[in-house]
């Protein structure tokens, strides 16, 4: 049998290496808690130095602000010892806009395809046929308009001496009324029998 001497090292030993594990354990806890509060100090201190910042460029945009609002005020009077009002401002600023948009590259491309395109129509031989009949049929058609109203003119010029002649007749047999109904149905009938013959 071990004696009590005998059995002291070991548990001493045994002991020793309990605690040096949990000094160990202690030892790498106080190492974590270290680190976090250090990384939360970290964290603390950049934000807080984050907010000086925002407040630092809040107050540099209202320095801005009050600048560019004395400037605008200085314009404003100088426009108006210059007589330039805010409508004939708004005037020149259309009249600019719309120069840089007619100049602009997107309109002139868009001006000279349709150029292109009308010049390609036009020198076509459908449209130069197209153009050749419609100007034919036209002609004939103001030749033949022409024509009609040529003798529409003459029949009713007839019918209008004719009238003159029987109304100015004393003592004819039909009296001024029938005698212009009798010659108006002669004229259209003369006029309806022409325009036969023609077609």
């Amino acid at each position: 049998m071990a004696t009590e001497s005998e059995k002291e090292p070991a548990t001493l030993y045994t002991s020793l290496e309990q605690g040096s594990e949990s000094t160990e354990d202690t030892r790498e806890e106080e190492l974590n808690t270290s680190e976090s509060k250090t990384s939360n100090d970290s964290e603390e201190e950049r934000h807080r130095e984050l907010e000086k910042r925002m407040i630092q460029v809040q107050e540099e945009i209202n320095s801005l602000q009050i600048a560019l609002g004395r400037k605008n005020r200085e314009l404003a009077e100088i426009k108006k010892q210059l007589g330039i009002t805010a409508l004939s401002q708004l005037k020149e600023d259309v009249k600019v806009g719309f120069r840089e948009i007619k100049e602009s590259k997107p309109v002139q491309s868009t001006g000279k395809f349709f150029r292109d395109l009308g010049e390609k129509i036009t020198s076509s031989g459908a449209y130069q046929s197209a153009a050749s009949a419609l100007s034919t049929a036209g002609e004939k058609t103001g030749k033949a308009l022409k024509v009609a109203g040529a003798k529409t003119s003459d029949a009713f010029g007839r019918a209008k001496t004719s009238i003159k002649e029987k109304i100015g007749k004393s003592g004819s047999e039909e009296s001024g009324v029938a005698a212009v109904s009798k010659s108006t149905a002669d004229a259209e009938a003369k006029y309806d029998s022409e325009a036969a013959l023609e077609q």
